[in-house]
């Protein structure tokens, strides 16, 4: 599935000059909960993601991003991919599903990142409304919002 949002009343043709950002985001599930990561300086939570490199394939890419993240030897799946166009920038970002039978991720924390579960309507709830600083928040979680949805 690919949703494509526009900003400002944009249509296609007024993004073909764009920068184009790629990411590749795994949704990690357990029991009902999902995995997240916080970014603490403007409290915004999101989906671990990994930005595709140069040359890299989609499907490298959400292989180093589940290497990084799970320890465990579980295949995920792609569920959607949300396009969303501004003036100026383009960002594409394939959301993979992982399904663990138990909790074991890379949690390590830092002084900028935190990692948590969250029950999934707990996080849904998270999700309808931003108060962080990020003045790209709502955005963020309007998309990541989308993005469990779809996925679950």
């Amino acid at each position: 599935m690919v949703i494509e949002i526009f900003a400002d009343n944009l249509r296609k043709s007024d993004t073909v000059n764009n920068s184009i950002h790629v990411k590749c985001k795994l949704i990690v599930v357990n029991d009902g909960k999902v995995f997240v990561w916080n970014r603490k300086k403007d409290n915004l939570y999101f989906f671990p993601s990994e930005s595709l490199k140069k040359n890299e394939t989609e499907a490298d890419c959400i292989k180093r991003l589940q290497l990084m993240t799970c320890p465990q030897d579980i295949t995920s799946k792609k569920t959607i991919t949300i396009k969303e166009y501004f003036p100026e920038n383009s960002y594409i970002n394939h959301y993979y599903l992982l399904e663990l039978p138990k909790p074991d991720v890379n949690s390590s924390e830092n002084e900028a990142v935190a990692t948590m579960w969250y029950d999934v309507l707990d996080l849904l709830t998270l999700f309808e409304q931003y108060d962080g600083l990020d003045p790209h928040g709502t955005e963020i979680y309007e998309r990541e919002f989308i993005a469990l949805v779809n996925s679950i």
